[in-house]
């Protein structure tokens, strides 16, 4: 039951919003071998001056152990 939320900065088109959602599906399914009935995936819109508040702080700094795959920035 692997859910994704992309989170990106506004600008993108509804098409690619959806089009990175398929992908990030796509490549859960391949990696962990899963039934496509079981993946949901997502994006949100965060603006650059938001990003640190409400997403690298919660989702990063402070979950440390979680992320496998960290960014190459800091907030």
């Amino acid at each position: 039951m692997p859910y994704e939320i992309a989170r990106l900065r506004p600008g993108r088109t509804g098409g690619q919003k959806k089009a990175a959602a398929c992908k990030i599906a796509e490549g859960t399914i391949h990696t962990l071998g899963t039934s496509g009935a079981f993946i949901s995936a997502a994006s949100e819109e965060i603006s650059r001056e938001g990003s640190g508040k409400s997403m690298y702080k919660p989702d990063i700094e402070e979950k440390e152990r979680l992320p496998l795959k960290k960014p190459g920035y800091t907030a």
